[in-house]
């Protein structure tokens, strides 16, 4: 406004020099004439002086209605129910923030009436552009109703605002509640529903127990999802973050859970391999490498798990790999004998070839070998003493059939008196050296308790 007073002003000081200026002027013989010069200089300042008249009005114009508007616009906005948390946070922000600048708004009424009244005076400018349309007239008539209109405005927005703060704050404590008693109930399920357990009479299977983890996991994923969402109700509300245990302590189970299912479908997909393999062509070796390194594994898991059944099943399971796979190495043992075999099988009482295609690895754990682990031991002891008394004996035979050392020392001579061939036996001391020490053998051997 006061750049506009400025400029109109000092049109108006050039406009009263140019008036108060002779329109001709005498020098010596010479006259001169200014009245066409001095109508058109004031026709130029009046024109100008105009332009400037008629920015001044637009801007008071705009001024006025901008103020209108947003005093109106954001009474309304205000006004208008919130129906979600966001628009809530948001209203509230807003009323704040217009009552922290209603000193402003205010501000701006009286600039808004100086430029009109200024406008509006006949004195300030020698332009046309004084008289105001109704509408204009009107508008500026109303500016002190629109602004007490505002002030009770943004009062009832105060209202409906706080009105809906509560409606909301209810609606968020009973969602709080409905949420903690999901966690409590997905804790529940999956206490009740999980697999912490194997049935040992018809094996849960892997993709079932896996498949329920999944689930479960999504299920939390879904619940933390919740969670997330509510956060900024809890924002707008100063509600302190709340945490809840059931639902770290899912998490946390579902995923030890997991992993032990998962060792246990890994060791049950090489079980599958191992088992079907005949019990000649079993790398015994190999196999009881991998069961170590899963029982590891298994051991190297949080503590939690040896409380759940399924870490016993599987504990137990690799424990009876650790006492049958010592058996089955013994029993391939070269000292082994059909009459052994046949020993066996009177002890488990059941049938079954050892030398058959389908005696492998899972026919060895259904005999339960292990149950006769005393009696296979002894056994398979006593089979090794039989084997070194069968292979003394056998050497005793070699040496009696094939060594030469047991040759007699023969030369042939002619007699003297009848002058005949005869056969002389020059030593038997070798002979009778090993008679004796073989004698001594076979002695000790009959004495043992391992001949038979």
């Amino acid at each position: 406004m006061i750049a506009y007073k400025r400029a109109i002003e000092e049109l108006s000081d050039y406009f009263t020099d140019i008036r108060n200026n002779s329109a001709q002027k005498t020098e010596g013989f010479i006259s001169i004439e200014f009245g066409i010069l001095k109508q058109t200089l004031l026709d130029m300042g009046l024109e100008y002086q105009t332009y400037i008249m008629e920015h001044l009005k637009k801007d008071a114009k705009h001024d006025l209605n901008s103020l209108i508007d947003e005093m109106r616009n954001t009474v309304q906005e205000l006004k208008t129910p919130s129906t979600k948390l966001d628009t809530l946070k948001r209203n509230k922000a807003r009323y704040a923030e217009v009552r922290a600048k209603q000193g402003q708004l205010e501000a701006r009424l009286n600039p808004i009436r100086l430029k009109f009244n200024y406008i509006t005076d006949d004195n300030n400018n020698d332009s046309n552009i004084t008289e105001l349309s109704e509408d204009e007239k009107q508008k500026l008539a109303s500016l002190d109703d629109e602004w007490n209109k505002f002030q009770k405005g943004m009062t009832e927005a105060y209202g409906i605002i706080q009105k809906n703060y509560g409606e909301h704050k209810l609606e968020m404590d009973n969602t709080l509640e409905d949420f903690k008693k999901e966690v409590l109930d997905n804790k529940s399920t999956f206490k009740q529903t999980a697999p912490f357990a194997v049935d040992k009479k018809q094996e849960l299977e892997n993709s079932t127990a896996i498949a329920a983890l999944s689930q479960f996991k999504l299920e939390c994923i879904e619940l933390r999802q919740k969670e997330e969402d509510m956060k900024p109700g809890l924002d707008i509300f100063n509600i302190d973050a709340i945490l809840y245990p059931e639902l770290t302590q899912v998490e946390k189970e579902n995923q030890l859970l997991s992993d032990i299912w998962d060792l246990k479908e890994q060791f049950d997909n090489e079980w599958g391999v191992w088992k079907d393999i005949s019990f000649y062509e079993l790398n015994i070796d190999d196999i009881e490498e991998s069961v170590i390194d899963y029982y590891n594994k298994l051991q190297g898991m949080n503590k939690e798990i040896r409380a759940w059944p399924v870490y016993d099943f599987l504990k137990t399971k690799f424990m009876l790999f650790r006492d049958v796979l010592p058996l089955a190495l013994q029993l391939r043992d070269e000292s082994i004998r059909p009459r052994h075999w046949n020993d066996i099988r009177f002890e488990v009482k059941e049938e079954f070839n050892e030398n058959s295609e389908d005696f492998n690895l899972e026919r060895v754990f259904d005999l339960q070998l292990h149950k006769h682990q005393q009696f296979i031991d002894d056994l398979c002891h006593n089979a090794r003493n039989q084997l070194k008394i069968e292979k003394s004996l056998n050497e005793i035979k070699r040496v009696w059939e094939e060594d030469q050392q047991t040759n007699l020392d023969i030369t042939r001579e002619r007699s003297k008196t009848a002058n005949e061939d005869f056969y002389k036996i020059n030593s038997t001391e070798n002979i009778l050296t090993l008679v004796e020490e073989h004698s001594q053998q076979l002695a000790a051997h009959k004495s043992s308790p391992y001949y038979k």
